[in-house]
């Protein structure tokens, strides 16, 4: 089972470039099924979902922008 992570960046294009430039993002995991927490994207399994978000809504992130993380290519 795939889990998916929260990471706040403006784009797709945004995060890809950064990790390019050699960038460890972090994202959050709020899962209350187990697993929550923080992770380094590097650190996630291939096919982890990451949602991208640069604001929140009552405490939440609102996610604008969704992909899939391929650790191969080193981006989203």
């Amino acid at each position: 089972m795939s889990m998916k992570i929260y990471i706040n960046c403006k784009s797709k294009a945004q995060l890809n470039r950064d990790l390019a430039n050699g960038a460890e993002p972090m994202g959050y995991n709020y899962s209350m099924f187990g697993g929550g927490g923080w992770y380094n994207l590097h650190d996630c399994p291939a096919g982890t979902v990451i949602a991208l978000y640069t604001r929140k809504i009552d405490g939440n992130p609102y996610a604008t922008s969704w992909g899939t993380w391929n650790p191969t290519k080193n981006q989203i």
